[in-house]
């Protein structure tokens, strides 16, 4: 009489069981399920980081590469303009010794020249001449000899010879106090006349018959600090 509610207990027990045991079971399952969803969510997300650091690195590479691109031209820039900068210093420093050498080569030292003039300026008083070495007597003759003008025993005419190897011309300003001295006529034997500086020059570039003497003949120059300090025009028969 009592074994039948036993069992319909037992049974009730059973099922409740078998229940709780889907529950619990589902609950881990779906527990489980978002667990793995979880981790796939992180995997995706560290590979997006991966992606996008990898990005950045072959962003950084290329913007290296891009600026080492650009070191590169600008230290060729750089060698360029240090090889034009050597190139101008030495230009400048030819043009130096040049400027140097023409000044000494156009320089006289203190003393008295024969020269012939060759242009005589104003604003500011300034001269190119001509440099000669100029001879009379024995020396004209031994000179002519040396330069193979004359035979040995022969004379040179009016017992005067000018040596002019070089055609260099030269510059020197004249003082503004310097004496000029040139021939006039004036009856006679032509005599040194005293006049001013600009007076010269103004005979000198005036032409015409009668200053044909001044560019024909030879001057005797004094030079004192490369300036001309005195002209005297030289007579020739």
């Amino acid at each position: 009489m009592h074994e039948a509610p036993e069992r319909s207990r037992a049974g009730v027990v059973i099922v409740a069981v078998v229940i709780t045991a889907l529950v619990v079971g589902g609950g881990v399952y779906f527990w489980q399920q978002g667990q793995i969803q979880n981790l796939k969510d992180d995997v995706a997300a560290a590979q997006q980081s991966a992606q996008s650091a990898q990005a950045s690195i072959n962003s950084a590479k290329a913007s290296s590469a891009k600026l080492q691109t650009q070191v590169t031209d600008m230290q060729k820039q750089l060698r360029k303009a240090q090889k034009a900068a050597k190139a101008s210093r030495q230009q400048l420093h030819q043009q130096k010794q040049a400027t140097k050498q023409a000044q000494q080569a156009n320089a006289l030292a203190d003393g008295k020249y024969f020269a012939f003039i060759k242009t005589a300026a104003t604003s500011p008083n300034k001269i190119t001449y001509d440099v000669a070495e100029y001879f009379t007597g024995n020396k004209a003759d031994k000179a002519a000899i040396q330069d193979g003008v004359i035979k040995k025993g022969e004379h040179v005419e009016n017992d005067v010879y000018i040596r002019n190897d070089s055609k260099q011309l030269r510059t020197a300003d004249v003082t503004s106090s310097a004496t000029v001295k040139i021939l006039t006529k004036g009856g006679g034997s032509p005599k040194l006349k005293t006049v001013s500086y600009s007076e010269f020059a103004k005979l000198f570039n005036g032409g015409g018959k009668d200053n044909k003497h001044l560019h024909a003949n030879g001057y005797w120059l004094v030079a004192s600090n490369n300036k001309i300090t005195s002209i005297t025009e030289q007579f020739h028969p």
